[in-house]
């Protein structure tokens, strides 16, 4: 489909002249400065063609390696059958640019009561990721997630401002996949939804 796309665009293609335009001379002003090449309106149907289909080449690409192929349909969801973890992460230290490998993360669900319930409690790899930190199917519910920090900087020796980051964030949907990645510093941290 997009080699046929591809052809009848070309196919549409009319000679654009490369060549700047005679430098015109004005009696009163002097030399003038030669004009900009001319484009034609070709070439910015042919740009916005091109990055459209870039655009769905990365989104087909992403939905390939988060589902583990080729998917059928154009949803905007992530399965989760076919994920290793329903819920993951990536720690970054910024301080340093590396990821931060070591890091004990922990995974909590709220129930009845405001009791939370531990999950998981997981160690980044050297990649400062943890593949396998949950198992099993989300349920709706509010999570929270403590990455302890404090042991993290001890261990290099550095101190931090922060001994645990904590994230708590709200499951709508239990069939999509939740990346929360952090990024971290001795003396501040952020975090946001990633994909």
């Amino acid at each position: 489909r997009e080699l046929s796309i591809a052809i009848k665009i070309l196919s549409s293609l009319q000679p654009v002249s490369l060549q700047p335009s005679n430098r015109s001379v004005d009696s009163h002003l002097g030399p003038r400065e030669p004009k900009r090449f001319a484009v034609s309106s070709f070439t910015s149907r042919l740009f916005r063609h091109d990055r459209a289909l870039s655009m769905h080449r990365i989104g087909a690409l992403h939905r390939n390696i988060v589902s583990g192929g080729p998917s059928s349909t154009d949803s905007s969801s992530v399965a989760v059958t076919k994920m290793s973890s329903p819920i993951t992460t990536h720690v970054l230290n910024t301080a340093s640019g590396f990821p931060a490998a070591g890091m004990q993360i922990t995974i909590e669900q709220l129930g009845g009561g405001n009791s939370w319930t531990t999950l998981s409690s997981k160690v980044t790899n050297d990649d400062g990721r943890v593949k396998d930190l949950m198992s099993g199917k989300l349920e709706p519910g509010v999570y929270r997630m403590t990455f302890h920090t404090g042991a993290y900087f001890a261990a290099k020796g550095e101190k931090c401002f922060y001994p645990e980051c904590t994230v708590v964030f709200n499951i709508e949907s239990a069939d999509m996949h939740y990346h929360i990645p952090l990024l971290i510093s001795p003396y501040g941290y952020s975090t946001y939804r990633g994909s």
